[in-house]
């Protein structure tokens, strides 16, 4: 750190609290380009902290009240000058003062002539909730969150308003978009719920060096950050709330409108006030439990009870105490690789003890019944999105839905419409996707059902390295290193995939299910991202404690960019092998294609009978008429 730059009084004001100018369109908003001061940004960017998983919006975070989050209070003083710059009366009458104009006209129902600070801490439980378990402080005494978070590839927020207690929001950049090569992850301002095609494009706001943007957390101030899908450095960021005890905001601004509306026209659902697992005890017999409520009666787990860390047996419990009440199961198979393969042999395993019937997802006709179960897999991302199509279908034939824990990316439009229109119960399987899907339908999470498998018939010590890197059109880039071998399309059986990883002493993939296999027959593990946030949420939220670590640019050394996985032996087996594969992903494809292509003519003929159509088509036949 450079001498004489020290912030030597905690209590000096470490940011610029002037009045700034008020940006209106498309909701009133202000921005600074340099909020923090130099010398205090400098030490805050050289201490930022590594933020470790959990629940929170980016994944990554710290929050006042954590071990961390006061260490960093109590040996850097640039830190602590900054906690004390937004924990005081000045920062309240600042905001008060900024947006003094707006306040009531936009729906504030608080007195804020009376506005005091109060050091009130929310903790993690009521972060995520609509309102505090217990309210200890008038409506007029505001409290201040401020937040550390850490932004990575896979991260996106769907649009979206804040909570109706906060005032104020306000986030502030400690990272720089061009430097940290970002794709994706901007904050995007919009006009309204819904990004419709008529509408003015969303203001983007680029993150770059002690940038700040705040903005009163009026109804209308629809706000989201776009998926991150590649990035350099982490995209750190402090975000900081005023907040009152009780809900700040009426509707008088815009009356009817729902300020928790979120991307689709869905709402958030209101967290149950108590602390429901909806778990039985994992020592009771397993065999089916005949209450006579179904799922879909329950409350979803309250996002504050799921621990940062997946646990098995909570996990199983979970899973099988969704089927209460069922005693006609059918487990729908989603067909795919030997990851698949790993998932079907665990819940298979999992299931042991309860009667149920398989079917394929490609062999649905005359299939029906009570509760149909989605198996887990990541076909819901956008390299593999066949699953969304398949969704209603299914809801149609079945009293209930239940898809077992997968990946999700609500950036592709088919996933995001999918699951905010469905009544499932949809279980994610790490806490990048938890937080995605959690506002869009009725979200828990577990551990992926290939921990379920008994992996112990085939540990043994192992020798070299098993490069198994996918060659589909989810990776990241299209090289493969030298030697590659993408067992999970080439291996014929899921004995061989894992007699495969079995005989290595240590993996490098970018396969989820060779990760989660390897890491479980205790290899050592570097494992790559694929284009979506899919391992590293696995590894952060399944696999702590194993030898599991991040591997950076491992593709670079490829075989020319090839998309061909190099085999090693060129065996007439393995040939044959690898053309099987071909031919019954050919197939597999086909019937994908045969669903997408019925897909699409249904949604042309609801554009074709939807009102929107009839206006649009009308005002051109006018006009043409007119001559115009």
């Amino acid at each position: 750190m450079t001498a004489g730059c020290e912030v030597s009084d905690p209590h000096e004001s470490a940011c610029n609290l002037t009045r700034l100018r008020v940006n209106s369109k498309p909701f009133p908003h202000v921005i600074h380009d340099e909020f923090i001061k130099p010398e205090v940004y400098l030490q805050l960017r050289e201490s930022f902290p590594v933020c470790p998983p959990g629940i929170s919006p980016t994944g990554y975070s710290l929050y006042w009240g954590d071990e961390d989050y006061q260490r960093l209070l109590d040996e850097h003083t640039a830190w602590r000058a900054l906690f004390n710059t937004f924990h005081s009366q000045r920062f309240i009458d600042w905001a008060k003062e900024q947006f003094a104009s707006l306040w009531q006209p936009s729906g504030c129902s608080i007195d804020l002539s009376r506005a005091i600070y109060v050091p009130y801490r929310e903790d993690r439980l009521d972060k995520e909730r609509t309102a505090l378990r217990s309210v200890e402080h008038a409506p007029h005494e505001l409290w201040v969150r401020m937040d550390i978070h850490q932004g990575r590839v896979g991260y996106s927020r769907p649009i979206h308003v804040d909570h109706r207690r906060r005032l104020l929001s306000m986030l502030i950049y400690l990272c720089d978009y061009a430097e940290s090569r970002m794709e994706g992850g901007e904050l995007l301002l919009h006009t309204s719920g819904r990004q419709r095609w008529y509408h003015k494009p969303a203001t983007r706001i680029i993150p770059r060096h002690n940038l700040m943007v705040a903005f009163p957390c009026m109804s209308r101030s629809h706000h989201s950050v776009p998926p991150i899908t590649s990035l350099a450095t982490l995209r750190n960021y402090i975000q900081v709330h005023i907040s009152s005890s009780v809900d700040a905001w009426d509707d008088t601004e815009n009356p009817g409108k729902q300020p928790e509306e979120t991307v689709g026209g869905t709402f958030k659902r209101r967290l149950n006030s108590g602390t429901h697992t909806g778990a039985p005890d994992s020592n009771l017999p397993r065999r089916r439990v005949s209450t006579g409520r179904s799922a879909r009666d329950q409350n979803p787990l309250p996002v504050s009870s799921v621990s940062q860390r997946l646990d098995l047996e909570s996990s199983r419990a979970k899973l099988l105490g969704a089927l209460e009440g069922a005693t006609d199961i059918t487990v729908i198979r989603n067909p795919g690789n030997m990851g698949d393969h790993l998932i079907h042999a665990g819940i298979r395993r999992l299931l042991g003890e309860i009667e149920y019937r398989e079917v394929s997802l490609l062999q649905l006709a005359g299939v029906g019944g009570q509760l149909a179960v989605i198996t887990g897999s990541g076909g819901w991302c956008e390299a593999h999105q066949h699953l969304p199509p398949y969704l209603s279908r299914i809801e149609k034939r079945f009293e209930r839905v239940i898809i077992f824990p997968s990946s999700f990316d609500t950036s592709v439009k088919s996933v995001r419409k999918a699951l905010s229109r469905t009544r499932a119960l949809v279980f994610a399987r790490e806490f990048i996707s938890y937080e995605q899907i959690r506002q869009l339908c009725r979200a828990d999470i577990a551990h992926d059902t290939a921990f379920f498998f008994d992996f112990n018939p085939y540990r043994r010590p192992g020798r070299g390295t098993l490069l198994a890197f996918r060659i589909d059109p989810e990776a990241a880039t299209e090289g493969v290193p030298h030697g590659n071998r993408d067992i999970s399309v080439t291996c014929e059986s899921l004995d061989e995939f894992l007699r495969a990883i079995a005989r290595h002493e240590s993996v490098k993939t970018d396969r989820a299910h060779v990760l989660i296999a390897a890491a479980l027959l205790g290899k050592e593990v570097h494992y790559a991202p694929s284009n979506y946030h899919k391992l590293p949420g696995l590894a952060s939220s399944a696999l702590q404690g194993y030898p599991v670590f991040p591997l950076s640019e491992v593709r670079a050394q490829s075989d020319g960019g090839a998309r061909a996985p190099s085999l090693g032996s060129a065996s007439a087996h393995n040939e044959f092998a690898k053309n099987v594969d071909e031919v019954d992903g050919v197939w597999d494809e086909l019937e994908q294609l045969r669903a997408l292509l019925a897909e699409r003519e249904r949604t042309l003929n609801d554009i074709l009978n939807s009102r929107s159509f009839r206006v649009v088509s009308l005002y051109w036949r006018l006009r043409r008429r007119l001559g115009v």
